[in-house]
């Protein structure tokens, strides 16, 4: 007897709040969604997600950027290189083939971005995994060589 009134009472209330139960179908079963349905619907958002993180590529992303402050990093090194031979009397490489002598505070590698920061074959060059860009002495502007994810 406390049990049909305890169950009148809730549908009296669902009815008055407005809630609805899923329906049922013909003869009485429950309806919803079966568990195909449910797998397919999971397999659909896997494949859109696995798309998505495809596009996006964080990895290559990171590398783009990371080589994009190793680059901005050189042209400072190519314009203090062209200051301090443009303010030497005698304008020999020599003069400027140190960081200290150049100017230049050249960074340290930290992590994540390793790169390597230094003075070889009469140029500046800053080294970032396969990536290596340099500064050219005719022209002060970096240059790039090897692997880059940036372009020129």
């Amino acid at each position: 007897m406390n049990k049909e009134k305890i169950v009148t009472f809730l549908k009296s209330m669902k009815d008055k709040l407005g809630l609805s139960t899923y329906c049922k179908k013909e003869g009485g079963k429950d309806g919803g969604f079966t568990l195909i349905e449910l797998l397919i619907v999971i397999a659909i958002i896997g494949i859109l997600a696995g798309i998505v993180i495809a596009v996006i590529n964080p990895t290559r992303q990171r590398t783009k950027a990371n080589e994009a402050v190793l680059r901005a990093n050189v042209a400072k090194m190519c314009q203090a290189w062209a200051a301090c031979l443009n303010a030497s009397p005698t304008g020999n490489l020599a003069e400027c083939n140190t960081a200290a002598l150049a100017g230049i505070n050249v960074p340290n590698p930290v992590v994540p971005v390793k790169a390597v920061y230094r003075y070889t074959n009469n140029r500046w060059q800053g080294v970032l995994g396969s990536c290596t860009i340099y500064c050219d002495r005719t022209s002060f502007k970096p240059t790039l060589s090897g692997t880059c994810a940036i372009v020129q």
